[in-house]
């Protein structure tokens, strides 16, 4: 979920502002950055303690030890598990071991959110060792720098009520949840990537904040996750990406991408090219090809532009060289949205307000229809 890039105005479905800054500032907020856990306990001291045997539970005795910049760590049949300081409460009645890292939790509050946990401690053969009298399990396949961020979740549900969360921390907590089977915690990341790759409306930022990267990695997530609502704003951004097609035509292998996807994004490229070639080259009221107010006092089109025979020729002239076609053409839905904040330019150049409102109409109904045929266009549905 990232997003750079330069500003520019960008247009919604109603003609105000608003709504593409709040976009703006979401992608704003996706980022890269690995995720970091919040300090929510008093920092223990460290120390050394091993457990000598992992084949069965077994009982074994801490070895205190106290040295300044020491990391307190378990030792796991000769390979050391780091104690993770922030997540090892003093008074947790289970340990979980993870990845590289060991993790004294809440055994009821684990249990209660996950079931796959649940299920773990109610199997005694499930149990890997006794550290201190307390329990002591593994939970394979999970990062442990992805099981803190979803801990984070469990410890302070409310953490993200008024903020977005970068986009590794939402993926992170989605990945998690579906392997422990953690409804409350799927439900949250769900919403948070939904807020981050909204696709109910086209509103687009132009140019794109987005990273195709980010793009790639929440369509791997949600099809993970069996999730399809997030794909369509990820599709879009890398239809979009100028990037993403180069690296499509370096090493289209290395993008992780399915055949199948590549092909949809091809077909979905061509057909909105195809749709914005004949949407940019129609000049104002193309039915009769004249101004509607030609013959009024004052409110009408400037010379030439109340002639029929040159009204589409100047049109089609300042399109292409104002850029508008080539910028439409790797964008069209987002450049749609420029071209409707196009108003004081087009006044300028002698077109009347009455032909101008008529193009916004037709340029605003095209993003709406076009953004609601990607679905068929990516196989969404």
């Amino acid at each position: 979920m990232s997003p750079a890039g330069s500003k520019q105005s960008d247009s919604s479905s109603d003609g105000s502002d608003s709504s593409d800054s709040e976009l703006d500032d979401t992608h704003d907020q996706v980022t890269n950055a690995s995720p970091t856990a919040q300090s929510m306990r008093h920092k223990r001291k460290a120390s050394g303690s091993h457990l000598d045997d992992i084949s069965q539970p077994k009982k074994v005795k801490a070895e205190q030890e106290e040295t300044e910049d020491t990391v307190a760590h378990l030792n796991l049949d000769g390979m050391p598990v780091v104690i993770h300081d922030d997540l090892w409460y003093s008074d947790g009645n289970v340990i979980l071991l993870v990845e590289g890292s060991a993790f004294k939790l809440y055994k009821a509050r684990l249990a209660r959110y996950s079931s796959v946990v649940d299920v773990l401690f109610k199997e005694d053969s499930k149990q890997i060792a006794e550290y201190e009298t307390l329990p002591c399990y593994r939970l394979p396949d999970i990062a442990s720098a992805e099981f803190i961020v979803f801990l984070e979740v469990l410890e302070t549900p409310f953490k993200y009520q008024n903020m977005l969360p970068q986009q590794d921390a939402a993926v992170s907590i989605l990945k998690v949840s579906r392997l422990l089977d953690c409804s409350m915690a799927r439900d949250l990341a769900l919403s948070l990537l939904r807020k981050l790759w909204p696709d109910a409306k086209p509103l687009l930022a132009v140019p794109s904040k987005c990273k195709y990267s980010d793009a790639l990695a929440v369509l791997k997530v949600s099809r993970d996750s069996a999730v399809p609502s997030l794909r369509k704003r990820a599709f879009y951004e890398l239809l979009r990406s100028a990037a993403f097609w180069k690296a499509v035509a370096d090493d289209r292998g290395a993008l992780g991408l399915e055949d199948a996807d590549v092909l949809a994004l091809f077909g979905a490229r061509d057909e909105l090219q195809q749709q914005w070639s004949t949407m940019v080259f129609s000049p104002p009221c193309p039915r009769n090809n004249s101004c509607p107010t030609r013959f009024a006092q004052g409110n009408r089109c400037n010379h030439p532009f109340t002639k029929p025979h040159l009204r589409k020729a100047f049109w089609r002239s300042d399109m292409i060289e104002n850029g508008d076609y080539e910028s439409g053409m790797r964008d069209p839905i987002g450049w749609l949205g420029v071209m409707m904040n196009k108003q004081d330019t087009l006044t300028g150049q002698g077109w009347c307000e009455t032909c101008i409102q008529e193009r916004r109409t037709a340029w605003m109904d095209a993003r709406t229809n076009w953004w609601a045929m990607l679905d068929n266009w990516f196989h969404l549905v």
